[in-house]
């Protein structure tokens, strides 16, 4: 955000139709979304779980800004139909925007707190950056990490690292 866009980057989601696109993957609560079996399962991941972040930051934005640029959850999931199986989507909320998102698009700031969801906090855009710090300065200590939870992801940190040629910002 401090260069004034959002883009794609890193290894993450190699195989995400958006990012083959060139895109940003965001997710899509407008007339266009739908409910599908099973997208329950995606909700711990998009507040901040798979990241190990503390908080997680939903940026709203304001679709007319966007329009040439936007293909919303409808016409993504139809672009992916039309012949690009192969690559990953969330079909139903899904959408894209093809290259960099300007942060002049952003209409929004939604912060909420990964361990406990109740709290959260709103910010108008001008002040996002000081918003989200002040927000996570202001949150209790994080419970401790469960024993199980931590040799889990010390496993899967160890495996990344012995079995990874690619440097963390590369996908194949």
């Amino acid at each position: 955000m401090q260069d004034g866009e959002i883009r794609s980057f890193g290894e993450r989601y190699c195989n995400s139709l958006c990012k083959k696109l060139g895109g940003v993957s965001l997710m899509d609560f407008g007339p266009s979304a739908s409910d599908r079996p099973g997208q329950v399962q995606n909700w711990m991941g998009w507040f901040g779980h798979q990241q190990q972040c503390r908080i997680a930051v939903w940026i709203e934005i304001n679709r007319i800004a966007v329009s040439d640029r936007l293909l919303d959850a409808k016409a993504f999931h139809a672009h992916w139909a039309d012949g690009n199986y192969g690559t990953q989507i969330i079909p139903g909320v899904e959408a894209c925007h093809r290259g960099p998102i300007p942060t002049t698009a952003f209409a929004g700031i939604l912060c909420v707190d990964q361990f406990n969801r109740s709290i959260f906090r709103t910010s108008a855009v001008a002040d996002a950056i000081d918003g989200i710090a002040t927000f996570e300065a202001t949150l209790p200590p994080a419970p401790p990490e469960n024993p199980l939870a931590a040799a889990r992801r010390r496993g899967k940190e160890e495996a990344k690292r012995t079995h990874s040629n690619k440097r963390p910002d590369e996908c194949s």
